[in-house]
């Protein structure tokens, strides 16, 4: 079905008004669309005429010249030309009769004197009557987008009455999932579409159902020689689906320009009715998971002890979860502050619908527990012991889509906390790597049903990717910043209650640690220096290996502990302490001296290094708001 075109010049000559009018050129242009009649008597109608016109005229406005009359009204697309035979315009010019032949562009002669006005009310009325047709068929269509979804395949279905009534190739583009192509043989052509999807969901903000419209991105093509072609080029019309802030698919066909507005509203309408169909599988997911919270947060806490008890409440999932290695991961707002609403801290928990979806989207099994101030996921994965990496990329996108993540929001934090090598002990690394911006698209070949939007992608599907975007969505939080514990891998779910300690532990160590996203793992001494936090063990250990840099600090406000904090967690380059310290190395090598002659020539040594850093670690974290390093602004200040 052609929205496009509601009368051609062909049908309009066979209507009786037409009739003793002949065609005396362009036969092969009766094809041509006819958008309105216009009456034209003047040369000066560039700007009364925008393409589509069937003009009628009695040859005053081309007496001067009749051939440029017409060059311009092909020119300007008009569909086709009807002169009245008469006093002003007695015969066509055989050059005339030339250009509209080879032009392809109809020239209709009436012999005789006839009424323009009959002609322009019988060719509008069939135009209206055709209009007022497909206007009843595009509702009609729409009303069957709706049924189609309350039946078993909907959406699948709704994309084919789609191509069938714009009688476009399009394609369907799940984010979690198989792309699905009409006709299916576009899947090896059309490749191409689809990276220009991904790349429109990857750099766009998160949509909101009314925001979301189509998106007119450009289609460029390659000569032979592979140089791009300097043509007007298609666009690709895209139109992202999803609800609550999310977007769950995209549904695009090429667009040339000369589409209606019908057959973007049938795209339009098609979204609508596909998003409805998601929505309904999503809202029923959520009460379905909404089930899971009182056992899981009753689990974490270790309040179920009973297997038997745990068994019944979990259902068919138990063995799955039991068998699978996990991690308990904790999410919390960042303590709020003066510049922090106190309502937003109370509405974490609207998040987790969300959280849900971008991490079943990396391919996670999920179960979540959440309150207005704290979500706890139970995060299962076969490979979760061996692929830290994609959880730690999944996660930071959660905190920041552009991949900054909350590392960059604590520079002055992360410059002297971020490394810290003991040697025999584990190791504090920054969780800031870099980040594998890889996005992966699948296709179905054979054209099959739409694939479970809870499939994982295989790293087999994988066809191309898309260097330097972001994968995953963040969540729509503007103002409180989230910061996230992780827990250690387990296997069993006896261990869930110690793997959520694990990850209350890393979330309790922000103030200390100030990285927002901490591997339980990954804290090295700190894991075990809050068990000792009795209120005298650590103040002794630190008064024995410390005690005179403190005490000289505190007297001369100097910067002794931090120099050496810094000079350790740089292995003893005095280059990379100067440096971070935004000192001079005379500066370094002075206070150097000092610390030597407060704690020993021996403090590096590895026996005492080793107490000395444990010492340094144990401050820190009893006084977490010490120890900061100067930025370079308060440097050069001083």
């Amino acid at each position: 079905m052609d929205w496009r075109v509601l009368c051609t010049v062909d049908e309009a000559l066979n209507r009786p008004v037409f009739q003793g009018a002949y065609l005396i050129a362009g036969q092969a242009g009766t094809t041509r669309p006819i958008r309105w009649v216009h009456i034209l008597e003047t040369e000066q109608f560039d700007s009364l005429i925008h393409g589509g016109e069937m003009i009628l005229t009695t040859g005053i406005g081309m007496q001067a010249d009749m051939l440029t009359f017409l060059s311009r009204l092909i020119h300007s697309n008009a569909a086709c030309l009807c002169v009245e035979l008469g006093p002003q315009c007695p015969a066509i010019p055989e050059d005339a009769i030339v250009m509209a032949n080879e032009q392809q562009f109809p020239l209709v002669v009436f012999p005789h004197t006839v009424r323009f006005v009959d002609i322009t009310l019988d060719v509008h009325s069939l135009l209206l009557t055709e209009q007022q047709r497909k206007r009843r068929e595009l509702e009609h269509i729409t009303r069957e987008f709706h049924r189609l979804t309350l039946m078993p395949q909907g959406s699948k279905n709704v994309l084919r009455l789609l191509h069938e009534s714009i009688g476009r190739p399009l394609v369907y583009r799940p984010l979690v999932g198989k792309a699905i192509f009409l006709p299916a043989n576009l899947a090896k052509d059309h490749l191409y579409w689809l990276q220009i999807i991904e790349e429109i969901h990857c750099t766009a903000a998160p949509l909101s159902t009314e925001q979301m419209g189509v998106i007119h991105a450009p289609v460029h093509t390659k000569e032979a020689s592979g140089q791009q072609s300097t043509m007007a080029l298609p666009t690709l019309a895209i139109r992202p689906i999803g609800a609550l802030g999310q977007t769950w698919a995209h549904l695009a066909f090429l667009h040339h320009g000369d589409d209606t507005a019908d057959e973007l509203s049938l795209l339009d309408s098609a979204a609508l009715s596909i998003a409805q169909e998601l929505l309904r599988s999503h809202t029923l997911e959520d009460r379905r998971w909404s089930t899971h919270q009182q056992w899981l947060q009753d689990l974490v806490e270790g309040q179920i002890r009973d297997e038997r008890q745990l068994m019944g409440m979990i259902g068919p999932d138990y063995h799955t979860l039991n068998e699978r290695p996990y991690r308990i991961a904790i999410l919390e707002h960042e303590a709020p502050s003066s510049n922090i609403r106190a309502d937003v801290s109370s509405s974490l928990s609207q998040f987790a619908p969300s959280l849900r979806h971008i991490l079943e989207q990396a391919g996670y099994r999920l179960w979540i527990t959440a309150s207005p101030s704290r979500v706890i996921l139970f995060i299962s994965d076969p490979q979760l012991q061996h692929d830290k990496e994609r959880l730690l990329q999944t996660l930071s996108g959660i905190m920041d889509p552009k991949g900054t993540t909350g590392t960059t929001r604590n520079t002055e934090h992360n410059r002297h906390t971020d490394s810290f090598n003991i040697r025999g002990t584990t190791s504090i690394r920054n969780n800031t790597s870099t980040r594998d911006t890889t996005s992966s698209i699948t296709y179905n070949e054979e054209n099959t049903s739409i694939a479970n939007p809870r499939q994982r992608i295989s790293p087999n599907n994988h066809l191309t990717s898309f260097a330097g975007m972001p994968t995953s969505q963040a969540l729509p939080m503007q103002i409180a910043a989230l910061i996230i514990g992780v827990s250690h891998v387990h296997t069993g779910l006896a261990a869930a209650t110690a793997a959520y300690q694990e990850g209350l532990q890393a979330l309790n160590l922000y103030p200390c640690i100030r990285q927002p996203l901490l591997f339980y793992e990954d804290l090295g001494i700190f894991q075990l220096l809050p068990h000792l936090n009795d209120g005298h063990t650590l103040q002794r250990f630190i008064a024995s290996y410390l005690g005179p840099l403190i005490s000289h600090d505190e007297i001369k406000g100097s910067e002794l502990l931090l120099t050496l904090k810094v000079y350790l967690d740089n292995d003893g380059s005095k280059q990379m302490a100067a440096r971070q310290l935004f000192i001079v190395r005379q500066s370094l090598y002075y206070r150097l001296d000092k610390i030597t002659e407060l704690l020993g020539a021996e403090f590096m040594q590895a026996e005492h290094r080793l107490s000395i850093q444990v010492a340094i670690r144990a401050y820190q974290l009893l006084y977490p708001e010490k120890l900061k390093l100067p930025s370079r602004t308060t440097s050069l200040q001083q």
